[in-house]
């Protein structure tokens, strides 16, 4: 392969694998969300095995997928998608492939409701984007009864009835790679709130009898 076309094949390479491991960590910051397991720890553990194949392979077409960068930085890029791709791909496959008639119902208490600001992305030329108009994701504290606390976003009806201290259930259960995960679409009050009584003003109340 001549120099101009192995330059093109790692640069195409590069955004491929750049676009795969952005894939890898918006999974990962998705599930690790309903996932029973210290992120860090794990992803720790997936970089420490990144590192050592980025040093394996590291005469490899793959390892130079970054264009005039030196070995050890493409082994640390190598190591990075690798962390991204594998973590992202092993909580997808743990949350998507579990059995869900084995969850169990667990009480929780809402901790806090969490508003959260995100912006669209938009595109503003032909490789370059920009933040957007802005919107808002709501999130739920909960704490279980072992002191577990996580944060996940529940259905929005769910979100509007719910207030700070109120018991509520939701599903949890192995995962198909026996990591515990809940199930935030399952969330639901124990007692459903009770409908506030409307004191009516002015010409509809009912008059006294003298």
């Amino acid at each position: 392969m001549s120099g101009s076309g192995e330059r093109a094949w790692n640069t195409v390479l590069f955004g491929v694998l750049t676009g795969m491991a952005i894939l890898g960590a918006g999974a990962i910051m998705a599930e690790s969300e309903i996932t029973f397991i210290n992120i860090w720890i794990f992803l720790f553990l997936l970089l420490l095995a990144g590192l050592g194949l980025g040093r394996l392979f590291r005469r490899t077409v793959l390892c130079r997928a970054w264009p005039g960068m030196p070995e050890w930085v493409n082994m640390v890029f190598i190591a990075i998608v690798f962390t991204a791709i594998t973590g992202g791909g092993i909580l997808l496959v743990n949350s998507l492939c579990s059995d869900s008639g084995r969850m169990e119902e667990r009480e929780v208490v809402v901790e806090r409701k969490i508003i959260k600001t995100r912006h669209k992305t938009q595109k503003t030329g032909r490789h370059t984007y920009s933040s957007g108009a802005p919107y808002h994701v709501y999130y739920l504290e909960l704490k279980f009864a072992d002191g577990r606390k996580v944060e996940l976003q529940p259905p929005y009806k769910v979100y509007q009835k719910v207030e700070k201290g109120d018991t509520a259930l939701i599903r949890v259960g192995r995962g198909a790679l026996m990591m515990n995960v809940c199930d935030p679409k399952s969330l639901r009050l124990k007692h459903p709130p009770l409908k506030r009584k409307r004191f009516g003003f002015g010409y509809g109340n009912r008059r006294r009898k003298l």
